[in-house]
């Protein structure tokens, strides 16, 4: 048991190391020496026996003259008899001890047993008996005259039962004034399109708290055996984290555009989606998996964790995405880069840390170069943090022509708008030659069969390098505020890539129309959604 001392020490102290004797349990007696005379009856033998006790050990089981406990002299007293004279003050005092705990109009009252207090009682018994008894556990009798002419005066002290206070400051907390509640913002990105509309905010409220600490510390200060205590709690304020207000500044769009005048909008990042309706549709579903989300402050947001593995279980499509060789393929969940691709240009704008980002091997035709986010299950992801000081929350959807993504929060520092810029630095020209392929083994024989017969596998691209930046513009006074530069992007150039048939055409056909060129992706950036 933990518990508190009070401020009383004994007022004596031999400046020796005395050996402790064992005693009985019961009355606490030290066990005598068995003494056995033969031809006597045994009342002589136990008569014998005492007076021989007492002549070795000087009656070291009774206190030596000269000793006082509280001003009661408990000279000659045994251990019990120390304990009989004493305990009934000693319970009185507990009895008498009290503490009253008070805020505003509130008390708590409670009594000495309720506050475990206790007296040294039983040490201050055995330090007596120990008095003037030599290591050898014999009387000193040189130290008892002393302790008789010069007297050793024993004061009790009295401790509370800290872990007991603890709890009951505890519990008084819990009872105590009002609690802080937070105030609490339910999001709904689809109740409609402006904040008011999305966002429902409950008011939270401030309370008060038991500072515990300081409590117990005035308990100690004033703790006093025998006496009434009366103490004020001490108070402290406790603050929601959360307040109406805050909360309703973290609604505030994050993302502006420029509109046709050339003035910053508030109006979400989009990207035009086109190709297959599979692809569409894993657009869609990608970005649904963000829709409603709400970042914390420090949290981080991973594109492969809140999507999941594209497969047909997760509700994913086959459509085209880009392969080894910079042509497309059908694979589960093929467009979903143009998902990726919006968000990150969102939380970008949204002035989020990005902490992982990956570029396509082809540059996207449907972002500016430079700014493209491409993702595979599980090793290519894209994230990113919340590095503001309030939540933040994302409005994702497609409307059947555009991908959008808008995020809302605190307005960003110094009231500023990020611009992309993509600044090509660099232009490489893809090769003359076209790589002209017989299809010998019929894989493209939907598409040709004789020698005049072309398919083209893959356009020639152009390579390019492209510096991405972000612009700081101040809305207020309209002027740029700070530039940065993200890193280069290099799209390597790639030459054209024909199949033709293996077959001589038989002169009595005629030649069939070309076959459709085999794409990889399709959609365009609407910057500033002009």
């Amino acid at each position: 048991m933990s518990t508190q001392r009070a401020r009383g020490r004994s007022t004596y102290a031999t400046g020796r190391t005395k050996k402790k004797n064992n005693r009985h349990a019961a009355g606490r007696r030290r066990a005598r020496p068995a003494v056995v005379l033969l031809g006597l009856t045994l009342i002589l033998t136990v008569s014998v026996a005492g007076a021989l006790m007492a002549t070795a050990n000087g009656d070291v089981d009774r206190v030596t003259r000269g000793v006082s406990i509280d001003g009661v002299d408990i000279s000659g007293m045994t251990y019990q008899q120390i304990l009989d004279k004493l305990q009934p003050a000693v319970s009185q005092t507990i009895a008498a001890t009290t503490a009253t705990f008070t805020y505003l109009d509130q008390s708590w009252a409670y009594s000495g047993q309720q506050l475990g207090v206790e007296a040294n009682l039983h040490d201050l018994a055995d330090q007596a008996l120990m008095l003037a008894v030599g290591e050898d556990g014999k009387r000193d009798r040189e130290e008892a005259r002393r302790v008789k002419d010069e007297g050793v005066a024993l004061t009790l002290q009295y401790r509370y039962d800290e872990q007991l206070v603890q709890a009951i400051f505890e519990q008084i907390s819990q009872n105590l004034g009002l609690p802080a509640e937070e105030a609490t913002i339910v999001f709904d990105p689809d109740a409609g399109d402006t904040p008011q509309q999305m966002f429902t905010i409950k008011a939270g409220r401030d309370g008060v708290t038991l500072h515990k600490d300081k409590a117990l510390s005035d308990v100690f200060q004033n703790f006093s055996a025998g006496k009434g205590m009366t103490l004020a709690l001490p108070i402290e304020d406790v603050k929601s984290e959360y307040s109406e207000e805050f909360l309703k500044r973290c609604t505030t769009p994050l993302i502006r555009m420029k509109d046709d005048e050339n003035k910053w909008k508030a109006q979400p990042f989009r990207t035009k989606v086109g190709g297959t309706k599979d692809r569409k549709k894993n657009v869609e579903l990608a970005l649904s998996k963000f829709n409603g989300m709400v970042i914390q402050p420090g949290q981080t947001v991973s594109f492969n964790e809140t999507t999941g593995e594209r497969s047909a279980g997760n509700g994913y499509l086959q459509a085209p995405g880009v392969a080894g060789d910079y042509t497309s393929e059908l694979t589960y969940g093929g467009g979903v880069c143009q998902a990726s691709t919006t968000l990150y240009n969102a939380a970008l704008m949204a002035n989020c840390r990005i902490d992982q980002r990956s570029k396509h091997s082809i540059a996207s035709t449907y972002v500016k170069k430079g700014f493209d986010a491409m993702v595979n299950w599980p090793n290519s992801d894209l994230k990113f943090t919340n590095v503001s000081e309030g939540p933040m929350f994302i409005k994702a959807w497609y409307d059947g022509q555009y991908a959008n993504v808008q995020i809302y929060g605190l307005p960003l520092p110094n009231d500023w708008a990020i611009e992309r810029v993509s600044t090509i630095v660099e232009k490489v020209l893809a090769p003359e030659e076209v790589d002209t392929r017989v299809d010998k083994d019929g894989e493209y024989a939907q598409f040709v069969t004789y020698k005049d017969e072309e398919y083209v596998y893959r356009e020639a691209s152009d390579g390019v390098k492209a510096q991405a930046s972000l612009v700081y513009w101040n809305l207020e006074t309209g002027e740029k505020a700070d530039e940065k530069v993200l890193y280069t992007d290099y799209y390597r150039p790639f030459g054209k890539i024909v199949y033709v048939g293996k077959q001589t055409r038989p002169a009595t056909e005629t030649p069939a129309p070309p076959a459709p060129t085999q794409g990889v992706e399709v959609g365009e950036e609407e910057d500033g959604h002009r």
